[in-house]
């Protein structure tokens, strides 16, 4: 059964405004996390590449 288009909530004026500005602000500090948290994972392999690299040069020897 069809429910009536005229019963479905609809928000309007300066509710709806506010609405659609905390929506925005919500997926702008969603997409902000996300970016940082790819360039702490890029800064992450750069240091163990780092590391990596100073061990291949080090004149160590094996246990």
């Amino acid at each position: 059964m069809a429910l009536a288009i005229a019963s479905v909530p609809v928000l309007t004026g300066e509710v709806a405004e506010k609405f659609e500005s905390q929506a925005n602000k919500i997926y702008e500090e969603y997409l902000k996390r996300t970016l940082d948290k790819k360039n702490k994972n890029v800064h992450y392999e750069q240091g163990v590449q780092f590391v990596k690299d100073i061990l291949a040069k080090s004149k160590r020897e094996e246990v």
